[in-house]
C-alpha cells in the first residue's frame, strides 16, 4: 500500500480512506478479494494443483492460502473444486 501511495504521491492514511470510499473495501481487503476470485476461476477451470493455483493467485503460502479461502467461502480450496464440479 506504502508503495501505491508513493506512486500518486499522497499520504499512505489518506490514501487508503480515498480508495475505500471509491472500491468500497481498504486496499488489502480488494487485493485478498481479487486474488480470491482469481483462484476460485482457476479451481473451477483449471486442473492444477491447489498450491499451484495458490502461488498464481498471488499467495505466497499454500497453507495460509487456504485458510484465507475457507474464511471466504466457508469451504476449503478442494472442497470448493469438488462442489462446484458436482453442483
Amino acid at each position: 500500500m506504502a508503495q501505491l501511495a508513493a506512486e500518486v504521491h499522497i499520504n499512505e492514511d489518506y490514501f487508503s480512506r480515498l480508495f475505500k470510499k471509491v472500491t468500497g473495501f481498504l486496499p488489502n481487503a480488494y487485493l485478498s478479494k481479487v486474488r480470491l476470485e482469481k483462484a476460485q476461476q482457476l479451481l473451477l477451470f483449471s486442473d492444477e494443483s491447489v498450491t499451484e493455483i495458490a502461488y498464481k493467485s498471488g499467495f505466497n503460502n499454500r497453507t495460509y492460502f487456504a485458510k484465507v479461502f475457507k474464511e471466504a467461502t466457508n469451504k476449503s480450496p478442494k472442497e470448493y473444486r469438488m462442489r462446484e464440479e458436482i453442483g
